[in-house]
């Protein structure tokens, strides 16, 4: 085996056995910046020189950490048990009072929003609590620090104690998925060659236990599709997730698929990606394990656009519809699940102008039937479009 010990500057350098004056077969090499470092990694370790000499490459830390574990075993301490802060403690509010955070200067605070005494009700407040923003959890569990070394999470109605912490260096966004299990943070590092990609790294992060469930690796332009913003040209969230509250399936669009991943291994549903060419949007049901995606019109117009809804982990065309002259789409979930409605804005006959209708897809009902709203006055403009939270 050759084994390779990666440091962060540009440096090479071997071993040598005295008497003999042949190499350890091992050596080190130092690269700029630690990015470059992690990608040589990544790109090289595990590669087969031939059938009996595996490429391994290892960080300098790694060693380091190896020196430091104890020569005699000694048993596992075991820690008494603590009860924790019920973290849901402040659903429970006599008033029904709602918490909002702001964060100015170098103060961050929490207050209950009394919207009776039309005054806020302070909870806690921390100087230099984050270096970058703070957000809430999807359902408001947990408050999120960003940090240079990563992001933390704290919990409480009132004390928020720290309860972990998730170690990404230069981290610039993050997200929680809907059911509060996984945490997504994104990282952008510019390469010491202008002529490169912009590097990004994206970690999948399990919120109770810190642990890594997967990390997704490469150029800006392989997270550019898709998403609503971001930074360095990547789309944010890349990450959309679908099956409800136990945060079942992830998926992001690619060029010409739709990559949807399970969360009990991690992986591709199927070991592969959907197929959807010229695919721009996609959008999970909130309830339901059922992905609606969009392709727009193709060849100037002969391929009619569509909306398609595909049922996973089997990858099943439950309904499809073909739309015409369309100029954007845009796709709206009801709350239940029960109804879909897609925003189409469509072109008139002279091409000069756009007119909006919507497609209601019944989604409980047999076959998925298809309603077809449009307004009596075409040159009305349609500025915003919500569902009842509740109701149809």
């Amino acid at each position: 085996m050759v084994r390779l010990v990666l440091l962060r500057r540009m440096a090479f350098g071997c071993l040598l056995i005295p008497d003999t004056h042949k190499t350890l077969r091992y050596c080190f090499i130092e690269y700029n910046t630690p990015q470059e470092a992690e990608l040589a990694k990544e790109k090289t370790n595990g590669y087969k020189l031939d059938r009996a000499h595996i490429f391994a490459v290892n960080m300098i830390q790694d060693f380091n950490r190896f020196m430091k574990v104890p020569d005699e075993w000694a048993p596992l301490e075991i820690r008494p048990y603590v009860p924790g802060e019920n973290l849901q403690s402040w659903l429970a509010d006599e008033k029904a009072r709602d918490q909002f955070v702001i964060r100015a200067s170098s103060d961050t605070e929490v207050f209950w929003n009394d919207a009776r005494h039309l005054k806020p009700d302070p909870v806690y407040k921390r100087a230099y609590w984050t270096e970058s923003f703070v957000q809430w959890s999807s359902l408001g569990t947990y408050l999120a620090t960003v940090h240079r070394q990563g992001t933390a999470v704290w919990g409480g109605a009132s004390t928020f104690n720290q309860l972990m912490r998730y170690a990404h260096p230069q981290v610039k966004l993050i997200d929680f998925s809907p059911g509060e299990k996984y945490l997504v943070t994104y990282s952008g590092h510019e390469p010491s060659n202008p002529r490169d990609a912009n590097r990004v790294v994206i970690n999948i992060f399990d919120v109770r236990t810190g642990k890594v469930m997967r990390d997704f690796k490469g150029s800006a332009d392989e997270f550019a599709i898709g998403g609503t913003g971001g930074v360095a040209g990547v789309s944010w969230p890349v990450f959309k997730w679908g099956g409800g509250k136990d945060d079942k399936y992830f998926a992001k669009i690619g060029k010409n698929m739709i990559s949807v991943y399970e969360t009990e291994s991690f992986s591709l549903v199927d070991k592969k990606s959907l197929k959807a060419e010229s695919v721009v949007d996609f959008s999970w049901s909130p309830t339901d394990p059922i992905l609606a995606f969009y392709v727009p019109e193709l060849g100037g117009g002969n391929q009619p656009a569509r909306v398609s809804l595909v049922q996973i982990p089997s990858k099943e065309e439950l309904r499809q519809k073909n739309l015409f002259s369309v100029s954007d789409c845009k796709l709206y979930w009801q709350s239940n699940g029960d109804y879909l409605a897609v925003k189409v804005d469509r072109y008139t006959k002279t091409k000069k102008s756009t007119y909006t209708g919507f497609e209601l897809f019944r989604i409980k009902e047999r076959d998925i039937p298809i309603e077809v709203l449009e307004l009596d006055n075409k040159n009305d403009k349609i500025i915003a479009f919500a569902w009842e939270p509740k109701g149809p």
